[in-house]
C-alpha cells in the first residue's frame, strides 16, 4: 500500500521558508529598534547631565563654559529629535513586518490543514477499500 503525498508538498516547503524569512526580517526590525531605544536612553542621560553642569552655581560664573554647554545641549536635542524620527519608522517598519509574518502564517495554516484534511480522507479511503 502506497503512503499518503501530499501533492503541494513543495508549496507547503516554499511558505515555511517565506515564513521563516519573514520571522527573521521582523527580529531584524526589533533590534534595530531596540538600538534605537538604547541610544535615545543614553542620549538623554547625557543630556540631563549637561543641563545639571550648566546649571549656575554658586561661584564664578564662566561665559565661555556656559555657552559651550548651551551649544552642546542644543546638538543632543537635534540629534534626539533624528532618533525619534528614526525610532518612528522603524516602528512602522516593524509593524509591517509583523504583519508580513502573519500573513505568511496564515498562509502555512491554510496548508496545513488541507494537508490534514487531505490525510485524514485518504485514511479513510484506504480503509473502506481495505474492508
Amino acid at each position: 500500500m502506497a503512503a499518503f503525498r501530499f501533492r503541494l508538498e513543495t508549496v507547503a516547503r516554499l511558505r515555511e521558508a517565506v515564513r521563516d524569512e519573514r520571522r527573521y526580517q521582523l527580529a531584524e526590525a526589533v533590534r534595530a529598534e531596540q538600538s534605537i531605544q538604547a541610544q535615545l536612553s543614553a542620549l538623554l542621560g547625557e543630556a540631563n547631565e549637561v543641563r545639571r553642569e550648566a546649571a549656575p552655581s554658586l561661584g564664578a560664573l564662566s561665559l565661555g563654559r556656559f555657552l559651550e554647554s548651551h551649544r552642546y545641549a542644543r546638538t543632543l536635542e537635534l540629534e534626539q529629535r533624528q532618533l525619534e524620527q528614526q525610532q518612528a519608522s522603524v516602528a512602522a517598519e516593524v509593524e509591517a513586518r509583523r504583519e508580513a509574518l502573519t500573513v505568511a502564517e496564515q498562509e502555512l495554516r491554510l496548508l496545513e490543514k488541507l494537508r490534514e484534511k487531505q490525510a485524514e480522507t485518504w485514511r479513510v479511503e484506504t480503509e473502506r477499500r481495505a474492508a
